[in-house]
């Protein structure tokens, strides 16, 4: 006993000099770094779901997300008690998908009734109930935890079309953002690599022979967190040392072209904007309204917006009402 509580004074104070030094923090940020660690242990994680061979990852049927019931469709639940979804749309539905990252799964809420789709199908059908209309929307929630908009235009290709939407939705670009500038540093590698996210570069690496943790606190064991948790990190930097990330990567092509991208566009700007695009050409194919929007995020405490972003929303809502006008006149 003795022995564990000197192992855990010792690399508690491993730990907490490490961020001092290396990475320039206050002792009290180190010492809320090691609370949060330590709180993991404790906490219900989320997870971002089974193994897929096209998306990489799929939200488990009748599991949960979080606290958030799935159903059997592998979409996020809007109530409860779930819904009585079929596969074959009544005339009088409108059938929405949503699609995004943890912000549109819904990663904070203690209810499904948090959620962005089940806040928008309620409005929604309120709505229609004060008109006294019999048609009825039905938002389906595909958010998922790193979700991108590379990702969820494969997902839809390879089976939410089939689910015959009139709606979709794409909440996207945090993520996008993110991936394209840290993710690179995490693994060690030069440029990021285009359409990946972090759990891209997990199984990528697992399924080659090289496994990277994907959280830094994996593996702590709740006796001896903090010895476990260091002893850990040196593993982690040992390994980095002595594996060479760009001979392994640059055997891959995706990675050769990605880095060409990345010398012109380091935000992956580019790639974003063409994926939404072809999201907007299949629309236009498949007849259905694509809405892309920049991704709300979960963690944010910005509660107001600035003037210039309330005159960008105005300027928005006022070129899509004249947009609406125009196809109403064309309709009829």
């Amino acid at each position: 006993m003795i022995t564990l509580l000197f192992l855990e004074l010792i690399s508690i104070t491993a730990l907490v000099s490490n961020d001092i030094i290396k990475h320039d923090q206050s002792f009290k940020k180190s010492i809320m770094n090691r609370y949060n660690e330590i709180s993991t242990l404790w906490t219900v994680k989320t997870s971002y779901g089974a193994f897929d061979p096209v998306t990489l990852v799929r939200l488990v049927p009748n599991d949960t997300y979080g606290v958030l019931p799935i159903g059997k469709f592998g979409f996020i639940e809007n109530k409860e008690e779930g819904t009585t979804f079929s596969y074959k749309k009544d005339n009088n539905i409108t059938r929405v998908i949503m699609l995004g990252g943890s912000s549109t799964a819904g990663s904070g809420s203690s209810s499904v009734s948090e959620t962005i789709s089940s806040q928008l199908e309620q409005m929604i059908n309120n709505n229609q109930s004060k008109r006294k209309s019999k048609r009825y929307y039905e938002v389906l929630n595909f958010g998922a935890g790193g979700g991108y908009s590379g990702a969820e235009l494969v997902k839809f290709i390879q089976y939410l079309i089939y689910l015959d939407p009139d709606i979709v939705i794409a909440l996207d670009g945090f993520n996008y953002a993110w991936n394209a500038i840290f993710e690179k540093n995490r693994i060690k590698i030069s440029s990021p690599i285009i359409n990946w996210s972090d759990y891209s570069y997990k199984y990528f690496e697992s399924m080659n022979g090289m496994h990277v943790k994907r959280s830094s606190t994996d593996g702590m064991i709740p006796f001896m967190p903090f010895t476990s948790l260091a002893i850990n990190r040196i593993y982690s930097t040992v390994n980095l040392i002595f594996s060479d990330k760009e001979t392994f990567y640059n055997k891959y092509p995706n990675y050769i072209l990605s880095k060409e991208i990345y010398k012109d566009d380091p935000f992956f700007a580019k790639v974003f904007q063409t994926n939404l695009e072809t999201f907007a050409a299949l629309a236009c194919r498949s007849n259905f309204f694509f809405i892309g929007a920049l991704q709300p995020h979960a963690y944010s405490r910005e509660e107001n917006l600035t003037e210039n972003e309330i005159a960008l929303i105005n300027k928005f809502e006022k070129d899509m009402k004249l947009q609406s006008r125009a196809e109403l006149i064309i309709l009829n």
